[in-house]
């Protein structure tokens, strides 16, 4: 995402669409070592643009499952 954004220059919808296309990005099967867990920390101290992203991509998420299921919103609000 980074690199077609920052780079390439293209929009976010055309970047999100071909990441989304990129079988190499789509491993059912992660290996432990890929699993990692950073502190938030690092990231914004050593990779804050991809963090950026990262919280762009996420904010989306969550807004299409909003979207989604607005009746699973509500209930969780008790």
């Amino acid at each position: 995402m980074r690199i077609l954004i920052d780079e390439a220059h293209l929009g976010w919808e055309r970047s999100w669409n071909l990441t989304q296309r990129n079988p190499g990005l789509h491993e059912p099967h992660a290996a432990a070592e890929a699993l990692e867990k950073w502190p938030v920390r690092y990231f914004e101290i050593m990779l804050p643009r991809h963090l950026e992203i990262i919280y762009e991509i996420n904010q989306r998420f969550l807004d299409d499952v909003r979207r989604r299921f607005p009746a699973t919103r509500a209930a969780s609000r008790g």
